[in-house]
């Protein structure tokens, strides 16, 4: 190979390097069905299509905007996402805090932190009490969000001190309070606080102590590295000029 061709790949071999965070993919991210609303609303037009809005939506919208990537939202329920994630058929799960992954066969990487999130014990109008620790819960019957953890509460659901009862979403375990199948639910507190303002029927529900205040990131599959710095470099950037906070606002 002459000196001149030897150049001519090396200067191509630059260009592609140069290329690759400039390279638009696909991404799937899941969204819980049934939704978990403000984070995934689902909404059906009248011509009978499914939409997919709401925070995570509208996040992902703006990092593709930045990012140059596509992320499709794809509805599936929570234990399918946790199947579908481990055999790398789905690429993103967000808002997750990395301890509630831990027993999963397929941990994943993490985004950098995005939002702090707080979840609530809610009761049933009447029924409420202060909650300051495990003991004050023994002998109750708590709805939770199946993948969900609540690291002060877990020794207590091992040892049955405090009934465990899991489920699907957040709405379900709502649906669960108001039959009076549960005595009360940990939820987020963003959630309890959109669905009592969109739902009439919630208005006597009471929001009571946190019991778990986490930071939140994006769970990436392995096969996916490529995304990551570009991910979190997006994200930075909307903590920078509070693109975040004013989605978050947005449903509040």
């Amino acid at each position: 190979m002459t000196l001149s061709c030897k150049i001519k790949l090396c200067f191509i071999n630059i260009l592609l390097i140069a290329s690759w965070p400039l390279i638009a993919n696909t991404y799937k991210v899941i969204s819980y069905d049934p939704a978990n609303p403000p984070h995934n609303i689902s909404t059906i037009d009248q011509q009978g299509k499914a939409t997919i809005s709401g925070i995570f939506s509208d996040i992902f919208h703006q990092i593709g905007e930045i990012t140059g990537d596509t992320f499709i939202m794809v509805k599936m329920p929570a234990a399918r996402a946790m199947l579908e994630f481990d055999l790398g058929r789905v690429d993103i799960e967000p808002g997750i805090n990395p301890i509630w992954r831990n027993n999963s066969k397929e941990i994943g990487l993490y985004s950098i932190a995005y939002e702090r999130v707080e979840e609530v014990i809610v009761f049933r109008s009447g029924d409420e009490f202060e909650v300051k620790g495990p003991r004050d819960l023994f002998g109750h019957k708590v709805g939770i969000v199946r993948g969900f953890t609540y690291p002060r509460f877990e020794a207590s659901f091992t040892n049955n001190d405090i009934n465990k009862v899991l489920n699907k979403s957040e709405s379900l375990l709502i649906k669960q309070l108001l039959a009076e199948r549960v005595d009360q639910i940990f939820i987020s507190k963003s959630s309890i606080q959109y669905m009592k303002r969109h739902l009439p029927t919630l208005r006597d529900i009471v929001v009571g102590d946190v019991v778990s205040s986490v930071e939140v990131m994006m769970r990436v599959h392995p096969t996916k590295l490529e995304l990551l710095p570009r991910l979190n470099k997006a994200l930075q950037q909307m903590i920078d000029n509070k693109s975040i906070e004013k989605i978050i606002a947005k449903y509040q």
